[in-house]
């Protein structure tokens, strides 16, 4: 697989609230622009340690989490000692929609990723004609989804945009935060995941969200910006794990983001005590933005 992060506790952070959305909007069209695998064998390491196998050592500390779309869809893969397997995020979708999306559109340049999509989909009995894979620049093919994409269907569509950098330019002189201020301006409910490894870089990234929000005229309308990071990071000291992420958002219903907001709260709580190999606290400190 080309994703050799899978089940760090950023993986934790966006599936948790990605679930929620699912469950809440429904969506009769989903669509990913860099979708990765379905299914990840699990493996050892400083990241899913501090990520998947934590989160399932303390979940039951919250009920929150205890109760999340996220928890539940987990404990149908776990056979009392660990998990089958590690879900990323188009078996989550697949799993919780099923067959009555008129169509899943999954992206990624990696064919190994779409092939096991296209297995997952025919293991949750996902009709053959559903499941679009296209291996190829998500941020190109979801755009002219988007362009495409009639009117009377932008309330019951949604797309989820889960680059690592979202500033990076890519074919037709357009970036992922472009991308959704595109969706977005149709209506289309959006959810932008992004990376940060440093608080310039953190800065940055706020920078530019609001300067493009406020061009595209979305800033004070159905706007949403949830993130973490890590906690006390030691002077000089690059973390073993991706030092924090955020979720920016676009027409989400009022009860998707209070649920978005108090699951990434709760997944706070449960790792105030958490430890991260070389890094010291591994804990994560929550913020909301908008």
């Amino acid at each position: 697989m080309a994703n050799k992060h899978f089940g760090n506790w950023a993986d934790v952070f966006k599936h948790l609230a990605l679930c929620e959305v699912l469950r809440l909007h429904q969506p009769h069209e989903y669509w990913e622009s860099h979708a990765g695998a379905a299914r990840y064998p699990l493996e050892s390491g400083a990241e899913r340690a501090h990520g998947i196998a934590y989160f399932l050592d303390h979940a039951s500390e919250s009920g929150v989490l205890q109760k999340s779309t996220y928890v539940q869809q987990l404990a149908q893969i776990h056979n009392g000692q660990a998990l089958a397997f590690f879900p990323g995020s188009p078996w989550l979708a697949m799993k919780l929609l099923g067959e009555n999306v008129r169509r899943y559109l999954f992206c990624d340049t990696d064919d190994e990723s779409l092939r096991d999509i296209v297995n997952a989909a025919a293991d949750l009995h996902v009709p053959p004609a559903s499941a679009e894979c296209v291996q190829d620049d998500g941020v190109t093919i979801v755009r002219g989804a988007g362009v495409m994409l009639p009117d009377r269907w932008t309330g019951g569509t949604m797309a989820f945009l889960d680059p690592y950098d979202a500033l990076e330019e890519r074919a037709g002189q357009i970036d992922t935060l472009g991308l959704f201020c595109e969706l977005a301006t149709r209506g289309i409910v959006v959810l932008m995941w992004y990376g940060f490894e440093n608080e310039p870089q953190r800065k940055r990234l706020h920078e530019e969200f609001v300067k493009r929000l406020d061009r595209a005229r979305l800033l004070g309308g159905n706007i949403g910006q949830y993130e973490s990071a890590l906690a006390q990071p030691p002077a000089g000291t690059a973390p073993p794990t991706l030092y924090g992420c955020g979720l920016l958002t676009a027409n989400m219903s009022n009860d998707a983001g209070a649920a978005v907001e108090g699951c990434v709260r709760a997944l706070t709580g449960v790792y105030r005590g958490a430890k991260l190999e070389g890094w010291g606290s591994g804990a994560v400190e929550f913020t909301k933005l908008r």
